[in-house]
């Protein structure tokens, strides 16, 4: 499994502002619509070895934070993974997510927020 080679993951230093969890790189995509919420950061590249995918996921996520959005695309199950991986390092006390999803009408990807805590 390929892991990506931006300057934040190379360990150069951190993301200040908001990250886009981009669950799989897919070049043929254009995101450019998603790069107004934050700095797009590749999670998954080329062929995934799925027997180590949530490890992955949990390393490269590490630095998850309130503010980030997950860009869903790319395989269902990578998405479901990287949804449950942000949802383990959000405080217990507010399990919100973010993700963003194409919207085909206007063309351009948009945030959806959901609320997993408790009192929801």
């Amino acid at each position: 499994m390929k892991e990506s080679t931006s300057p934040a993951q190379a360990g150069a230093s951190p993301v200040e502002g908001p990250r886009v969890w981009v669950v799989y790189a897919d070049r043929r995509k254009d995101m450019t619509t998603a790069e107004k919420y934050g700095q797009l950061t590749d999670m998954f590249t080329g062929r995934v070895d799925y027997s180590r995918a949530v490890e992955h996921a949990r390393k490269m996520m590490s630095r998850y934070k309130r503010g980030d959005h997950i860009l869903i695309v790319g395989d269902p199950a990578l998405c479901g993974i990287a949804m449950t991986v942000a949802l383990e390092y959000a405080p217990v006390d507010e399990q919100v997510l973010s993700i963003l999803r194409w919207d085909r009408d206007e063309l351009e990807y948009r945030p959806e927020v959901f609320d997993f805590s408790d009192d929801n």
